[in-house]
């Protein structure tokens, strides 16, 4: 198979109501994919039918082998805890449970998720913030090359927000394969991959995060001289949609796809090309007009 997971037209109806329509995403190894969309979307119906918590109507799930060797590592709305066990001690009868072995040392898994301090206090005196590290911790216990991890970014405080974007990053770097869900985009952009857009359970788009950039970019800053003859050559090569800053600043605002020739073309006519850099819209303004017709 040519992605690390993907769906083939998954079908949900429950009770009569389609809650997933026709579904197919593609989930490439070693990326964070970002599954958008508004509450009652079906995200999370989508991640159980993945995770094998619940049944398609129609469609099915392909895996690649080691995900099938491995197991999921999956959070999946509030997993249960034994409230007067400690984190450490739920966590090993987690690891009992699944069989897990020695590969992953709890303490060790403990202060990934950012739990040292708390990992022989009774779960019961937990916050809802450490209760989500801890199930992060659950869903990491047997060590899986893949993880669906439902609402991770949601509702958090500024810390966890950043220290959970510290365990992603770390997560890619480990060559783990994650699914995240949430209904901020624009939150999930600062570490996802690529990204798919549910809209009342049908795949609106899919998106990788370089195409989504490539969508964004407003304009490309020049700085070169002269700027006279800067604009020669560019209007030589049929591009007038551009703005003069000063005498040594341009801002280039179209064919930049082609921003390796103009700057090839600029040296070739005695151009001083000191610089060039794209400038890029805030990632709220698409996530804004894709959110809007939710």
């Amino acid at each position: 198979m040519n992605y690390y997971l993907e769906t083939d037209q998954l079908t949900k109806t429950y009770k009569g109501r389609t809650v997933l329509d026709n579904v197919s995403i593609h989930v490439r190894k070693g990326d964070i994919y970002a599954l958008s969309g508004l509450m009652g979307a079906g995200k999370t119906t989508l991640l159980k039918i993945i995770s094998q918590l619940a049944l398609p109507t129609s469609g099915e799930v392909r895996f690649a082998e080691d995900i099938r060797k491995t197991g999921l590592g999956v959070l999946i709305e509030a997993p249960g805890f034994f409230p007067n066990l400690t984190a450490y001690q739920n966590l090993a009868m987690r690891k009992r449970a699944l069989g897990a072995g020695e590969e992953q040392d709890i303490r060790e898994l403990l202060s990934f998720t950012g739990l040292s301090s708390w990992a022989d206090v009774k779960v019961r005196s937990f916050s809802g913030a450490l209760l989500k590290r801890l199930s992060v911790s659950m869903a990491l216990v047997n060590d899986p090359s893949l993880l669906l991890l439902d609402e991770l970014l949601t509702a958090l405080d500024q810390q966890t927000f950043h220290d959970f974007g510290i365990i992603l990053r770390a997560l890619k770097e480990r060559g783990k394969t994650v699914i995240i869900s949430g209904s901020r985009p624009e939150e999930m952009a600062k570490y996802a991959d690529a990204f798919g857009f549910l809209e009342n359970g049908v795949l609106r788009e899919e998106k990788t995060a370089e195409e989504i950039r490539q969508s964004l970019l407003s304009h490309i800053r020049i700085t070169a001289q002269p700027m006279d003859k800067v604009k020669e050559v560019l209007e030589e090569m049929g591009i007038f949609s551009y703005r003069v800053q000063n005498d040594s600043t341009l801002l280039l605002m179209e064919r930049f796809g082609d921003i390796d020739e103009i700057l090839d073309r600029l040296k070739e006519n005695g151009v001083q090309v000191q610089s060039s850099y794209p400038i890029y819209d805030a990632a709220e303004s698409y996530f804004g007009v894709t959110s809007a017709g939710r």
